[in-house]
């Protein structure tokens, strides 16, 4: 099963840059809970990767935001 399809965050001015941010770091958030979890099987790492890419990717354009 291929894992690359989580969509990718939009930011929209409908949205403000604070939000959008304390969003980065419930996400950030999420995904150490979800590494840190046993109980997934070894199947789900490729969940956990494109979630870690996806987070990346965001991060750039919501730290340029104000």
């Amino acid at each position: 099963m291929k894992w690359d399809f989580v969509v990718k965050a939009r930011l929209t001015a409908a949205v403000d840059g604070q939000t959008w941010r304390q969003a980065l770091r419930l996400a950030e958030m999420f995904h150490t809970r979800i590494g840190d979890c046993s109980s997934f099987s070894a199947r789900f790492s490729p969940c956990i990767v494109a979630l870690r890419r996806h987070i990346d990717e965001a991060s750039a354009p919501i730290a340029r935001l104000g």
